[in-house]
């Protein structure tokens, strides 16, 4: 995702080189990370106060390295000044999920103090960078949390970034750690969206005297922005036949607000109910022949603890059907717009390229009661009802406590 960004003291000498390549978007370009870091970059109520222990590192070679365990790839950025690939997945252990926010922080009691990687053409020891040669990084620092939480980087002298995201601490869902790979540069000749592409990466930790090596790699990466399963990928559910008896509630893992500006308050819940069906229907819902149809939904932003409704009109939102707006525009969605420009969505992240995590249902308001700024504490519903292959009607209801609306970007 793009942010802007402020200097902090903690970037130091790397302050410009930092911010040059997070306003080139620290996050990743899809539909739950986008704009999410315009929000507060604070995690969900549940994440907070939660006492941190630090895991202990393994010591061991680079000849010994612990193999990374990645479950999709993708190309999330192909431009004239960047190719961006990103790996989703994690260590067996001590997994780098737990490090994170022993690494993510000011004072890092975990630090990621070197780093290499490198792409090839597929299948092949072709290296595509500049000069045929794996690029090597310094220390991956924290941008600091009033910049990009929950994300650590180094930057080659040319621009190109080796990054470790842990989505839940940067406040775009929840999910498995990103490893993401940026060049600046490469050999022209061997680039084409007709090629696919190997990615390969270490790094090398150290808590107190303990150093770890670790690196990881993904296989067979195209440019199109899809999502490539590797080798660690479970199957999908099957799509669920009927949808008879399995409306229900939504355990809601994490409530907040992620984009608050003058024409957009979007908010965004992460769960599922506890049978774990609206996670069964993504493949057949997000796609472009549907067995599945949510057809219609709703949606209500409250004072925290009342019924007031804050919407411009005081009154509760209706959406009609939400379909997917086609594989080849954006995967792993379904969503409605009604009349004044609101939306009702829910994003399946596995599908859609992100770590795989549980369903992810947003609500985004154009305008709403001006008594909604910064600091002032929500609560909010939302609701999609679907139709199963049978005919069979279910509705799933969300609810979130009490989140902070951060400042307006």
């Amino acid at each position: 995702m793009t942010s802007s960004l402020r200097r902090t003291a903690r970037l130091s000498g790397l302050a410009a080189a930092l911010l040059i390549a997070l306003a080139l978007g620290a996050c990743s370009r899809s539909p739950v990370a986008s704009g999410a870091g315009d929000g507060s970059g604070k995690p969900g109520p549940h994440l907070r106060d939660i006492p941190i222990n630090c895991p202990s590192m393994i010591p061991n070679t680079p000849e010994t390295a612990i193999e990374f365990v990645p479950v999709t790839a993708m190309c999330a950025s192909f431009r004239s000044t960047r190719i961006r690939f990103e790996m989703i997945g994690d260590l067996p252990s001590p997994s780098i999920d737990l490090m994170g926010p022993c690494v993510a922080s000011a004072n890092p009691s975990i630090r990621f103090l070197s780093g290499h990687a490198d792409v090839f053409l597929a299948g092949t020891n072709t290296s595509i960078t500049p000069d045929g040669q794996p690029l090597t990084f310094g220390e991956l620092l924290s941008p600091g949390a009033l910049v990009e939480s929950g994300i650590v980087l180094a930057i080659s002298p040319f621009g190109d970034v080796l990054e470790v995201i842990w989505p839940a601490l940067a406040g775009v869902g929840v999910g498995q750690p990103i490893i993401r790979v940026q060049l600046a540069r490469w050999n022209t000749s061997l680039v084409s969206t007709s090629q696919h592409y190997d990615i390969v990466w270490d790094m090398m930790a150290q808590r107190d005297s303990t150093q770890m090596y670790f690196k990881g790699k993904a296989v067979n990466v195209d440019l199109s922005g899809a999502a490539t399963p590797q080798i660690g990928a479970s199957s999908p559910p099957p799509c669920p036949q009927t949808l008879e008896a399995t409306s229900d509630t939504v355990v809601t893992q994490l409530a907040s607000v992620v984009q608050f500006r003058p024409n957009r308050l979007r908010i965004q819940f992460v769960g599922d109910v506890p049978s774990g069906v609206i996670n069964a229907t993504g493949l057949c819902a997000a796609s472009d022949t549907p067995t599945i149809h949510y057809v219609g939904g709703a949606g209500d932003v409250y004072r925290a603890g009342t019924t007031q409704s804050m919407t411009t009109f005081g009154q509760e939102l209706v959406f009609g059907a939400l379909p997917s707006p086609g594989l080849m525009v954006e995967p792993g969605i379904v969503l409605a717009t009604d009349a004044q420009g609101n939306v009702l969505e829910i994003i399946w992240p596995g599908l859609a390229g992100l770590a795989p995590g549980p369903p992810i249902l947003r609500l985004e308001l154009v305008s709403w009661n001006p008594a909604v700024r910064q600091g002032v504490m929500l609560d909010a519903m939302m609701r999609f009802d679907a139709m199963g292959p049978d005919g069979s009607m279910a509705t799933y209801t969300a609810r979130g406590r009490r989140f902070e609306v951060p400042a307006m970007k």
